[in-house]
């Protein structure tokens, strides 16, 4: 698995929280970003000779519980 979390945010933090800290180089407190939340990864299938043999993308929408989902209709 590779990163996990909001992509609405930066390294799993709300997005204009950690732009002010680069920014400032000052440090701040961060708060962990909720929405738009994603698994992410990859699966290699490597051969005996270490080689990569096929490359499969994983992305996975986590829905919160309680959640409507990404397929609900009003």
């Amino acid at each position: 698995v590779g990163m996990t979390g909001s992509r609405s945010g930066i390294i799993g933090v709300k997005r204009e929280q950690a732009l002010e800290a680069f920014r400032t180089q000052m440090p701040i407190r961060f708060e962990t970003a909720t929405e738009d939340i994603w698994v992410m990864g990859a699966v290699i299938d490597i051969s005996d000779d270490g080689l990569a043999r096929s490359i499969t993308q994983v992305l996975y929408e986590v829905t919160p519980p309680g959640s409507p989902g990404p397929d609900a209709r009003p």
